[in-house]
């Protein structure tokens, strides 16, 4: 039994799909073993990638394939469990057969792509691509094989091999719909829509109709119709005229359970963040501050962070503590702030100093104190250099200078006067860089948002919604809204006992959900570190309702069932 998973986030860190391939796939391959292959596109930035020599039933598909312009690159995702992964570069043959292609699945099913733009035909092309690859290898094991894709931009994948006939059982997954989250991202809230509109017209209304069609098309033919959360599968159900076969929850795998010892290291990079990001400008009582984040794709009104920022600006106005704001939101970027950088750097060199002349500073202090002597000159470098770090401007919201000028998250944060001023109560820093990949964010989410005390997750279009089990595994608590499919997941599970540690926002009542956030936020505040701790504790326990360990066994049950 060979299964094949085929989705555009494979070694392509782009959402939550990724997390869901990347955090499963050790015990999907478990199960399979070496039958086991996953499949994605070969980009340029692929870095998870660790090539390997193509075995030779591979390296004969690939002699065919790249005479249409399509080159495979076999090798290992570097996740845990090390599934092997099969990338294709397919942009030859998306150079020579785009038109081709778009016209046939007009022709097979009224795919109507002639005005499409790129962000449809390059996935469309590469879901060919996987198609032909899938063919090729159809020709060379004869037994009944498993071709399970993810979101509309596999979908072309699916299509093609049931139009070809070939021997795959095929299932699809669909995270989100393409036509749900387009008219959410304009501000509308789609779930009261969703039985007054015409899919069709609206599709087309909003120019994603190319998407939908093929997105429809592929829950139209697949064998099993899978969908992650009860949210999305009444959306499915409305567009797509199909209900899902099977609602599968998605799962995390808990790495590390030492709360204390996670909770420390974090809270040490925070607070060393602060010294040389805040205090050059003014200070304030980390005693008296708490820090909060959110984190998430750049989608602004579906996740909600124009409401996060209304929530910030009412906090600012009525709570007496400090709060720094993380916005954990990757954007388009062109280099670190200058200012920024400049303190980094300014900061480095002056701990580089102390610690290389740590006993004479601390000579030079006891003779100053003591004695009341003049300090000696390393001391009085260190004493420059930190004078020379301070400054009388304000500290910069974002971390990064960014390609949008017009960013819509700064225009808000802006009009709402959150600007970093010493008399502000919230704080903001604006993060527009994955966590792990840059100079100054070097930790990875699961290294670094351990040290937060609270995570902010106000989404209105979330058919999961992983921040919040991710933030719930780390044993930080958290408001979420209750449109998301994770929130009526884990009240379905778990009930009212989630109440301790998960604030429900509701976003048809704004204001007063405001008043219950400052709330949760003031009892988390006044608590002292032993009680915070048993809210991690708490945490923890609810994510493990979502263990991979567990939730995979549905997928293997399908994956069994379906060559019954």
């Amino acid at each position: 039994m060979k299964l094949f998973e085929v989705s555009w986030e494979v070694c392509n860190k782009v959402g939550g799909i990724y997390t869901v391939l990347s955090t499963k796939a050790k015990y999907i391959k478990k199960f399979f073993g070496k039958d086991y292959f996953l499949i994605g596109p070969f980009l340029k930035d692929t870095i998870e990638f660790r090539r390997k020599k193509l075995p030779e039933w591979l390296e004969n598909i690939n002699d065919k394939l790249s005479k249409r312009g399509i080159k495979i690159n076999y090798g290992i995702w570097n996740i845990e469990g090390f599934p092997q992964v099969i990338l294709l570069d397919f942009y030859e043959f998306f150079n020579n057969e785009k038109n081709f292609w778009k016209y046939k699945f007009w022709e097979w099913f009224k795919v109507d792509s002639l005005y499409s733009d790129y962000t449809f035909d390059e996935p469309f092309l590469w879901s060919i691509s996987v198609g032909l690859l899938l063919e090729e290898i159809d020709r060379v094991f004869n037994e009944t094989k498993i071709l399970h894709a993810h979101e509309w931009l596999s979908g072309g994948t699916i299509l093609y091999v049931k139009k070809m006939g070939l021997n795959y059982k095929t299932i699809f997954t669909t995270h989100g719909t393409v036509l749900g989250r387009t008219i959410s991202s304009n501000n509308i809230d789609f779930f009261k829509i969703m039985d007054k509109i015409d899919p069709n017209q609206e599709a087309y209304k909003y120019w994603v109709h190319f998407k939908h069609q093929l997105e429809k098309e592929t829950v139209r033919v697949s064998d099993i119709f899978t969908t992650v959360s009860d949210v999305i599968a009444k959306e499915c159900e409305f567009l797509f005229n199909r209900r899902p076969d099977k609602i599968i929850y998605n799962g995390i795998n808990i790495k590390n359970k030492d709360i204390l010892g996670s909770y420390y290291l974090a809270r040490k990079w925070i607070r060393e963040f602060i010294y040389w990001y805040f205090y050059p400008y003014y200070y304030f009582d980390l005693e008296n501050t708490i820090f909060i984040y959110t984190i998430g794709r750049y989608e602004f009104y579906n996740k909600g962070y124009d409401l996060i920022i209304d929530l910030l600006e009412f906090l600012n106005k009525n709570i007496d503590f400090n709060i720094v704001f993380f916005f954990f939101v990757p954007a388009g970027t062109v280099s670190i702030n200058k200012k920024v950088i400049r303190n980094y750097e300014k900061y480095l060199d002056i701990k580089e100093e102390i610690y290389n002349n740590f006993p004479d500073i601390i000579g030079d202090l006891l003779i100053k104190i003591k004695y009341k002597k003049k300090q000696t000159n390393v001391l009085c470098n260190v004493i420059k250099e930190i004078h020379n770090l301070c400054s009388e401007d304000l500290p910069s919201i974002v971390t990064h200078e960014l390609l949008d000028k017009k960013d819509f998250i700064l225009k808000k944060l802006d009009e709402k006067g959150l600007d970093n001023n010493p008399n502000n109560k919230v704080k903001v820093v604006y993060v527009p860089v994955y966590l792990g990949q840059d100079i100054i964010f070097n930790l990875e989410p699961e290294r670094l948002l351990p040290g937060f005390d609270i995570g902010i997750f106000l989404s209105r279009y979330e058919p999961f919604g992983y921040t919040g089990l991710e933030a719930l595994s780390l044993g930080i608590p958290i408001i979420l809204s209750n449109k998301t499919g994770f929130y009526k997941a884990i009240y379905n599970i778990h009930g009212e006992k989630i109440r301790k540690v998960i604030l429900e926002f509701n976003i048809d009542d704004i204001e007063n959900s405001k008043e219950k956030a400052m709330e949760f936020i003031n009892k988390y505040y006044d608590m002292d570190l032993e009680e915070r701790f048993k809210l991690k504790a708490e945490c923890i326990n609810l994510a493990e309702s979502f263990y991979w360990e567990n939730i995979s066994k549905e997928y293997i049950s399908i994956y069994q069932d379906i060559l019954k």
